[in-house]
């Protein structure tokens, strides 16, 4: 074996997702993702994919085949990766969404989280915040004992739930961001055919900044537009709309597609009866 060659071969890691992921081997494997990301195939959906096997990930970052479910089931949940088997046998490929990961590396720096090493430290930094304010006293045991039973989920896994529930439950948040409410809230209620989401909101968001240069509208007069374009379409039964990927739509820009006609006969106008009678010696002839 010749050591040059075997160490011409390393993984860009990158320090600041340990801060996002809380978990050293999530940060690898997401910094690996990234680079096979780079130069991945876009797929029908307008994502770009790349392949990889179980072994593939082992030799390329020495993580066992549990290491990766946990790292890839972490990842899936904060939004930052996402994942489709397609083919015949089927075959896991694998995108990452760029924009969430922008998202919650601009949240970590603006609320000035320092990233921890492990998640016991990330427990240790969370129980420190449950002391009283009346000086500082330590708690008894039986006091700690009867906290830590009670606040035992808050206080453990405090670092990985408040961004696996953000993504689940966003929607339900009043200061929720207003295109995240505009997608969910406008859009997506309108798409007909409700495939690849995350690539969809992806692309919305992309799209409604380029459009926001041009118009200086809001994200809800975006989705609003989209929409009229959208049931225009539907209702002139423009070929093959109702099975357009949302993403392809939004990444295509396909509301600048020449506008189609309704023809007259799409309107059916209701019908009417009339009808006349005559009365006679308190008998009613039609």
């Amino acid at each position: 074996m010749n050591i040059q060659n075997l160490l011409d071969r390393p993984i860009a890691f990158h320090r600041s997702f340990v801060t996002i992921t809380k978990s050293v081997t999530s940060a690898l494997m997401l910094s690996q993702a990234i680079y096979w990301a780079k130069r991945g195939k876009t797929h029908s959906d307008g994502e770009a994919w790349f392949y990889k096997t179980q072994a593939d990930w082992e030799e390329e970052t020495g993580l066992s085949r549990r290491e990766q479910e946990t790292a890839r089931k972490k990842l899936i949940g904060l939004g930052v990766m996402n994942e489709k088997r397609t083919g015949v046998p089927a075959r896991i490929f694998f995108s990452i969404d760029f924009n969430k990961l922008e998202e919650l590396l601009d949240c970590t720096n603006k609320n000035g989280v320092i990233s921890q090493s492990s998640m016991a430290e990330s427990a240790n930094l969370a129980c420190t915040k449950c002391t009283n304010s009346d000086g500082g006293k330590r708690q008894s045991n039986t006091e700690t004992t009867t906290e830590t039973t009670t606040k035992n989920k808050n206080i453990l896994i405090e670092p990985v739930r408040s961004e696996v529930e953000k993504t689940e439950s966003e929607i339900t948040k009043p200061n929720q961001n207003p295109i995240d409410l505009a997608f969910e809230g406008i859009f997506w209620p309108q798409v007909q055919r409700k495939v690849g989401k995350q690539s969809a909101k992806s692309s919305f968001k992309t799209q409604f900044r380029l459009w926001r240069k041009e118009t200086g509208k809001t994200a809800e007069q975006f989705a609003e537009f989209l929409v009229a374009d959208i049931r225009l379409r539907l209702q002139a039964k423009q070929f093959g709309f109702e099975k357009l990927h949302p993403a392809t739509y939004l990444n295509g820009k396909r509301w600048l597609d020449d506008k189609p006609v309704i023809q007259s006969h799409q309107l059916k106008p209701q019908a009417t009866t009339t009808s006349t009678f005559t009365v006679s010696n308190g008998l009613v002839f039609f």
